[in-house]
Formats: C-alpha cells, sequence, structure tokens
C-alpha cells in the first residue's frame, strides 16, 4: 500500500475594484493524499488493485485587479494646473509723425 500527494489547482478570478497588477489570496490551497493498493509479483511487476482518495485536493483561489485609476494631476512637477488664455495689449503712440 503507497500513499501518494495530489497536488492542490490554482484558480484566478478578476476582481475589477482591485487595482491592475495587484493579487490577493483568497484561499490558500492544500495537498490532497490518495492511497493506492499495489500487487506486486515475483519478478518485480506492479499492478495497481485499487485507489482511493483520502483527503481531496483543495485549489488555491487568486482574485487578479483590473481596475485603472486615471489620474487628474500630473506625477511630477507642477500640481495644480489653470488654464489661461494669453492676452494681446495693443500700446498706441502718441506724438508727431514725420514725413
Amino acid at each position: 500500500m503507497r500513499k501518494k500527494k495530489v497536488a492542490y489547482g490554482h484558480e484566478e478570478r478578476v476582481n475589477p475594484s482591485l487595482k491592475a497588477g495587484e493579487r490577493r489570496l483568497l484561499q490558500a490551497g492544500v495537498e490532497g493524499l490518495r492511497r493506492n493498493l499495489v500487487e506486486v509479483d515475483a519478478k518485480g511487476n506492479r499492478t495497481l488493485l485499487e485507489a482511493e482518495v483520502v483527503k481531496e485536493a483543495v485549489a488555491e483561489i487568486t482574485e487578479v485587479g483590473t481596475k485603472v485609476e486615471s489620474r487628474v494631476q500630473p506625477l511630477d512637477g507642477q500640481k495644480d494646473l489653470t488654464i489661461s488664455n494669453p492676452t494681446l495689449v495693443v500700446e498706441e503712440e502718441k506724438g508727431c509723425i514725420r514725413p
């Protein structure tokens, strides 16, 4: 009789409330266990007679973020941006014009 570990699976779920690139573990994975009853003959040949799951594997579940935040303020430099239109000021010279 032999016991063999069974690897757990991985599952990813999209979460739009998490920032893009963030990951959150919801459930840790747990290995399962399987028991095999094997018959070995005189020549060393093995035959599987019975397989029994002793403990089911539990999948690891991870949330993956997809939320993209928009930035109103620039990362560097001036933080409060103001929009202003340039004004044109025309000044007239007063005086006499010589021919």
